[in-house]
């Protein structure tokens, strides 16, 4: 093998900056993806909503106004469903094997943050309106 030089380590390097941020773009991908296949988007934008107003100290109205209880129910098995398979096969063809577990690793926790931040809404009477909350079947922990 040739040796290195310092042109030959510097692309290098920005090789593998580069092959990193596709990685972590991969795993952003493939949750959203998920997330968009089981329904769960239109709770999670909710969610998202809701963050802002109450930090400007607004209230938006309770989540089952616009998003009925029979819905998100159906949306939430979808995703627990989807959890038992392999929620991102696609970050199985990424390598080395250090980064394909940090990209699924950043994938499994991009999901249970939307799972926690789903579940903290729609349990909350004020913000989720759901009344009986029995289709929140497994929490966050």
């Amino acid at each position: 093998l040739p040796l290195a030089t310092p042109s030959s380590t510097a692309y290098a390097g920005r090789f593998a900056a580069f092959a990193e941020a596709c990685a972590e773009t991969c795993a952003r991908e493939a949750a959203s993806r998920l997330l968009r296949r089981c329904g769960l988007e239109p709770m999670l934008l909710r969610c998202r909503k809701v963050e802002l107003l109450q930090a400007r100290g607004e209230v938006l109205g309770p989540a089952a106004e616009a998003i009925s209880r029979e819905t998100l129910s159906a949306a939430l098995r979808a995703f627990y469903s989807a959890l038992f398979q392999d929620p991102a096969p696609d970050l199985g063809a990424i390598a080395p094997d250090a980064r394909r577990a940090e990209a699924k690793s950043l994938c499994a926790k991009i999901l249970a943050h939307a799972h926690a931040s789903v579940y903290a809404l729609a349990a909350d009477e004020g913000t989720g309106g759901y009344g009986e909350t029995d289709f929140l079947v497994h929490s966050p922990e």
